[in-house]
Formats: C-alpha cells, sequence, structure tokens
C-alpha cells in the first residue's frame, strides 16, 4: 500500500509533465518522453517538494531506488499500453 503513494506522486506530475509535452508536440511524441524523460522530471520535482516523505518510505523498507524503478517500469509499460491502443484504433478507422 505504501508504494502505491507514491506511485500515485510521481504519476501526477509524470501526468502534467505528458500534458505539457502533448500540448506543444504530437502524442507519439509526449508518450515517449513521459515514459523516458518524463519519469526524471517527475522525480525530481517529487524530490523538490516532497522530499521529506522518503523518509516515511524508508522505515518502511523502501529505498529510493526500489520505489523509483517500479514506478518507473509501471509507468512505462501504461504509456506503451496506450500507444498500442492508439495504433489499432487508428488502423480500424
Amino acid at each position: 500500500m505504501i508504494f502505491y503513494k507514491y506511485l500515485l506522486d510521481i504519476t501526477r506530475f509524470n501526468v502534467l509533465f505528458f500534458v505539457l509535452v502533448w500540448l506543444i508536440s504530437t502524442l507519439n511524441i509526449a508518450l515517449g518522453l513521459s515514459a523516458t524523460l518524463g519519469m526524471f522530471v517527475s522525480l525530481g520535482v517529487f524530490h523538490y517538494f516532497q522530499e521529506i516523505e522518503y523518509y516515511f518510505y524508508r522505515n518502511a523498507g523502501w529505498s529510493k531506488w526500489a520505489l523509483f524503478s517500479r514506478a518507473w517500469i509501471i509507468n512505462a509499460a501504461l504509456c506503451f499500453i496506450i500507444y498500442l491502443l492508439r495504433v489499432c484504433f487508428t488502423i480500424w478507422r
């Protein structure tokens, strides 16, 4: 349960990054950047605004690397699924 709080916080910043990139570029570029660079931007924003929460996660037995790597895998998978759905709907039209 503790990991899901971190995932929600990181994903919230990543979605904001995704929307900002999507406004100035295409959906494919926004998905690609959100899956790669967006996670590092989200990590930086989380570190800047909510760094004190890392003590909570550390006391619960989670390291920064364990939290970030799992969140990155989940967010990259979500971006890939959204991309596949977009491709499938484009083909079916």
